[in-house]
């Protein structure tokens, strides 16, 4: 059976004989080579696919050997991902709320637009930095008791940011 690269792939650069020539020529400069390629099966179906190429040698002659796995639901998945991802961000984003997010230290990994609005700090100045440190400074041995209760308070002291500026203006 002789196929080209035609008859098993899309035909559509990135996915014709040009780049699949590219490829084996750097397998067999460069050593084994590893990508994705957009396939096509007996029945004319496009399909993702990984694909090795590793130079070997069979009965004394030097060839391309070429591993091929289908990998269309990973895709897929993929896809999922990147759009539920797009989705989240763009509620985290748009909240009315300021919303911040942390790693398990409490350091800042990022913030919505309303956080830098309210508390005065970019984004810039928010990453990495521990969460307590922007919004509470002064109140970190504050108890889940006495939380509440300043809430409602008009004598409380307004909270003020690292370079002195009130929290919450501008």
């Amino acid at each position: 059976i002789r196929l080209t690269v035609g008859d098993i792939s899309s035909g559509k650069p990135p996915y014709s004989q040009k780049e699949a020539v590219e490829w084996i020529k750097r397998t067999a400069t460069l050593g084994p080579q590893t990508f994705e390629w957009m396939c096509r099966d007996s029945s004319g179906r496009l399909f993702w696919a990984e694909v090795t190429l590793k130079q070997v040698v069979i009965n004394e002659v030097t060839r391309i050997l070429a591993a091929v796995r289908d990998i269309t639901g990973r895709k897929l998945i993929e896809e999922e991902l990147h759009e539920e991802k797009a989705y989240m961000e763009g509620l985290f984003n748009s909240s009315p709320e300021a919303v911040v997010m942390t790693d398990n230290a409490g350091r800042v990994k990022m913030v919505n637009r309303t956080f830098t609005e309210l508390f005065g700090y970019t984004e810039e100045e928010s990453l990495g930095r521990i969460i307590d440190d922007l919004v509470a400074p002064d109140r970190r041995s504050l108890t889940a008791s006495e939380a509440p209760e300043l809430l409602f308070r008009a004598d409380v002291e307004p909270e003020l940011r690292d370079d002195g500026a009130v929290l919450g203006e501008p």
